[in-house]
C-alpha cells in the first residue's frame, strides 16, 4: 500500500504541497485530466480537488477486483491516450478524422476482419499471466458494477470505456443495431449469427472470428441465443428519444423510457457470459452492443442541444452516492482527475461520431458475397438477412430449433453451471423467446 504525505498551505490564494517525486507525478496527473475534462472548475479549485483526492486512501477508489500491476499500468496507458485525445490543441489521428463507428453489417469483409483481427491480437498479447484483451474485460467488475449501473454514471462510464477500448484496438467499435435483428421474424435467424459475423449463438462459440476464445475463469463463451429478455426495438429507441432531461432516461425512472433497462434486454437475449454484468466484457459482442447504446445517447444529446439544453451539465442528482456527479469514476487505477460527471463531457464525445443506422434508402451492402441486409417492404424498415447458404445447412431451422437448445445445454452440461455470477435483469421479454435460460453459479475468477 502507498502512502501520501501532503501538507496544504494557504497563503494569499496559493497551495503548496510537499510531496516525493512519485507523489509530485501522480499529483500533477490529476491537475492535467482535471484541466482537460473539467470545464467548470477555476485552476484554484483543480488543486485544491486534486489535493483532497490524494488525502484520501487510495484504495478507496480503486476497484475491489483486484487487478494486477501489468493490467493496471496498461490500463493506465489507454486511458492516457484517450486524455491526450481531449486535449485541448491536440489533433492526433482520432481527432483528425474523427472516427466514425458504423452498423457492423454496414462494414466492408476487409473491415470487419481488420476489427476482428485486433481483437483476436489482444487477446493473444500476453499481459503477465493473462492477455491484453481480457485486462480490458476485466475493468467492468469490482465496485465498476455498482457505480458504472444503476444511476446516470452508466452513461458516461461506458462512454469513457469504450474509448479505453478504442484506445487499444486503434479502430472505431462498429455499433449492432439489434433492431434490425429484433424486427425479424426469428431474430436467432439473423446473419450475425453465422460463422462470418459473430459466430456461434448456440452452446460453446466454436466458430467465426472469436471461436475457441477461453475467457479469465478457463471455461470458453456459451451463447444460448433467445432464450429470455428482448432485443431493443424502434419504439424502444422512440420511446427514449421522446424524452428531454436525463433524469427522465437514467436510473431511477420508467423503464419505459429508460436507456439502461432497454440495455439490459440484449444482454439476457445472448445468455452465456454476456448475461452477467461479472463477465459481459468477456464476450466481444460486449463492446458493440454498448457502442449502439452510446449511438442512442448521441442521438437524444443532439437533440437535447437542439432544444438549448447543455447535455454536459445534465448530469441528474440522485440519491445513490455511487453515482454522485462529483464522485471520481471507478475502474480506472491512479488515474483520479475524472469525476463521473466528466463522462458527459463533450471533449468525450467529439472523439467518435456514428453513421446513420441502416433504412431502406440504404439497406444494401454489395461488399459481402451474401445479403447481410434486407428491406422488409410491409413494414418500410431495414432488417438483417437471415444467415447465408454456406451456414444454413448447419444452422438450426425453425422446425428443428431444439437440436440448438440442446447443443447449448449439452455445453453447460459438461462445465456444470457456468460459473459468472449474477445476472441481468431485464424488464422486457420478447414472447418470442423460449425461456431456457442456462444454469449459472458463483463467478470463479
Amino acid at each position: 500500500m502507498k502512502c501520501f504525505l501532503i501538507i496544504t498551505v494557504a497563503v494569499c490564494s496559493c497551495v503548496a504541497v510537499v510531496k516525493s517525486t512519485h507523489q509530485s507525478t501522480l499529483y500533477d496527473k490529476c491537475l492535467y485530466n482535471q484541466s482537460v475534462v473539467s470545464l467548470d472548475l477555476p485552476p484554484m479549485a483543480l488543486r485544491r480537488e486534486c489535493i483532497e483526492l490524494f488525502s484520501l486512501d487510495i484504495k478507496n477508489n480503486l476497484s475491489t477486483y483486484n487487478i494486477t500491476s501489468e493490467a493496471s499500468l496498461y490500463i493506465e496507458s489507454l486511458l492516457r491516450k484517450v486524455i491526450t485525445d481531449i486535449s485541448p490543441g491536440h489533433r492526433g489521428k482520432r481527432q483528425a478524422n474523427r472516427w466514425s463507428r458504423r452498423e457492423v453489417r454496414t462494414l466492408t469483409p476487409r473491415e470487419w476482419r481488420m476489427f476482428t483481427g485486433r481483437l483476436n491480437r489482444l487477446k493473444r498479447q500476453r499481459l503477465g499471466n493473462s492477455n491484453r484483451y481480457d485486462a480490458i474485460a476485466n475493468v467492468h467488475r469490482g465496485t465498476v458494477l455498482d457505480s458504472a449501473h444503476g444511476g446516470p454514471n452508466f452513461l458516461g462510464w461506458h462512454r469513457v470505456y469504450l474509448l479505453v477500448f478504442e484506445a487499444a484496438t486503434q479502430f472505431p467499435t462498429p455499433f449492432w443495431d439489434s433492431t434490425l435483428d429484433f424486427h425479424m421474424v426469428d431474430p436467432t435467424q439473423s446473419v450475425l449469427w453465422s460463422s462470418e459475423f459473430f459466430g456461434t449463438g448456440f452452446g460453446t462459440v466454436n466458430d467465426g472470428p472469436f471461436g475457441r476464445w477461453i475467457t479469465p475463469g478457463g471455461i470458453s463463451l456459451v451463447r444460448n441465443i433467445g432464450n429470455g429478455g428482448s432485443l431493443i426495438s424502434r419504439d424502444g429507441v422512440r420511446n427514449v428519444l421522446s424524452r428531454t432531461r436525463h433524469s427522465q432516461i437514467v436510473e431511477p425512472t420508467n423503464p419505459l423510457f429508460g436507456i439502461e433497462a432497454y440495455h439490459n434486454g440484449p444482454h439476457v437475449w445472448v445468455d452465456g457470459q454476456l448475461s452477467s454484468p461479472m463477465t459481459a466484457a468477456q464476450d466481444p459482442i460486449f463492446f458493440l452492443h454498448h457502442a449502439f447504446i452510446d449511438y442512442i445517447w448521441e442521438m437524444f444529446r443532439t437533440r437535447q442541444r437542439r432544444n438549448g439544453i447543455v447535455s454536459a451539465l445534465d448530469y441528474p442528482r440522485v440519491q445513490n452516492s455511487l453515482h454522485q456527479p462529483g464522485r471520481i469514476m471507478d475502474g480506472w487505477p491512479f488515474i483520479r482527475g475524472l469525476r463521473n460527471i466528466d463522462g458527459y463531457s463533450e471533449r468525450f464525445a467529439r472523439i467518435s461520431s456514428y453513421s446513420t443506422s441502416p433504412n431502406c434508402a440504404r439497406c444494401n451492402n454489395p461488399t459481402w458475397p451474401f445479403p447481410v441486409l434486407q428491406c422488409d417492404m410491409a413494414n418500410r424498415r431495414c432488417i438483417s438477412a437471415p444467415v447465408p447458404p454456406q451456414d444454413a445447412a448447419a444452422f438450426a431451422s425453425a422446425t428443428n430449433r431444439g437440436v440448438q437448445v440442446t447443443r447449448a445445454r449439452s455445453s453447460v452440461a459438461r462445465i456444470g453451471p457456468l460459473p459468472i455470477g449474477g445476472k441481468f435483469l431485464s424488464v422486457f421479454s420478447d414472447p418470442r423467446t423460449r425461456g431456457d435460460t442456462l444454469p449459472y453459479g458463483p463467478l470463479n475468477a
